[in-house]
């Protein structure tokens, strides 16, 4: 009897992780086209080669570059290429191998860029990652990044299970401090004289903002409950 019930649980166990594994392996290589993330609104996909063009054409824009360490001015297709050539190495890794993860910012009826967020600087020893991000200004003010980096924020606690996320930006940039703070991040200070744009080639301080998985998990669950 306790061999018959062993052999029906082993399985049982087996089917499960059959299941699990299908669903792992759908949720991140869904049609061959990798991690896509979906929100009301959007589709937080893998970058494409097809999207440099629209990279280049939101990303050369001062007022979207500015404050911005790694994105230069002009902006150029020879630079768009570079990004998405490094985002598709990471791609083409197994997801525990990736330090990081860059999604092309796009509505759910529409396959064009908009922006792109990322989840960097991975550590798995450590629980922690980095989340940046950039919009085109034509889609300012319209809810897009908060949606987006919720996502994100998500995605980086629940599956790829840091317990500690980081994000900054420099003070001028008013915008970007108070999305941070509404998504749940503490400030942890300033940094003086820690930040120099590319495209601008000025120096600036750095606001340091933290966010825990469980403060994350007790802010969604409170949404929750109203």
């Amino acid at each position: 009897m306790w061999l018959a019930i062993g052999m029906e649980f082993s399985f049982v166990r087996s089917r499960l992780e059959e299941v699990f594994w299908a669903w792992e392996k759908d949720y991140m290589n869904q049609n061959g086209q990798g991690i896509k993330l979906d929100t009301n609104r959007l589709v937080l996909r893998e970058l494409r080669k097809e999207d440099e063009a629209s990279i280049v054409k939101n990303a050369n824009n001062l007022n979207v570059t500015q404050y911005m360490t790694i994105l230069p001015y002009p902006y150029t297709l020879m630079d768009a290429e570079w990004f998405v050539n490094k985002t598709l190495e990471q791609s083409a890794k197994n997801i525990d191998e990736r330090t990081d993860f860059g999604f092309a910012i796009t509505f759910r009826d529409s396959d064009i860029l908009m922006g792109v967020i990322g989840l960097s600087k991975v550590d798995r020893f450590e629980g922690t990652g980095i989340v940046g991000y950039w919009l085109g200004e034509m889609f300012w003010k319209k809810g897009i990044m908060s949606e987006a980096a919720r996502t994100v924020i998500d995605f980086a606690f629940n599956k790829i299970n840091l317990r500690r996320i980081n994000i900054s930006a420099v003070p001028e940039n008013t915008t970007s401090n108070a999305l941070i703070r509404s998504l749940g991040f503490s400030y942890e200070g300033t940094r003086r004289k820690k930040h120099r744009s590319k495209s601008t080639g000025k120096i600036h301080d750095l606001n340091e903002y933290g966010l825990l998985a469980e403060e994350w998990a007790k802010s969604r669950n409170e949404n929750k409950m109203h």
